[in-house]
């Protein structure tokens, strides 16, 4: 019977050692997993900075481009008001042309007139 109790106890105490070691193993295993969860949370930390400057960054470039295209539309707007301008006056400078050679043409055809008279009546 000493034998078997002996036997019991080592058993026992294998039991107690292996529960000793997966308890040990299980503190390790949570520890690492601690360190683990410690890093995941430090680098999402980083990556939300990164994102908030990101972040400002599309901001301050939207704001620029805005402000690009505004300068745009009111430097388009600046040079289709010059370019009706200047067509303006073109017509303007065609059609004072074109009364004017209307003129000449009148006047040439008057002299020519007074002058077919005066050469008819020298006949």
């Amino acid at each position: 019977m000493s034998t078997e109790c002996e036997r019991v106890t080592a058993i026992e105490t294998q039991r107690q050692q292996a529960v000793a070691a997966a308890q040990v193993a299980e503190a390790a295993s949570a520890d690492d997993l601690a360190v683990q969860v410690g890093a995941l949370l430090q680098r999402l930390e980083e990556f939300g900075g990164r994102r908030d400057a990101l972040e400002a960054q599309l901001q301050s470039a939207q704001s620029r481009f805005e402000q690009d295209r505004s300068a745009a539309a009111a430097k388009r707007e600046t040079l289709q008001t010059h370019l009706r301008q200047v067509e303006d006056r073109a017509y303007t400078g065609i059609d004072r042309l074109r009364q004017e050679a209307k003129a000449h043409n009148s006047q040439l055809a008057a002299q020519s007139r007074e002058h077919a008279t005066a050469v008819g009546e020298a006949d």
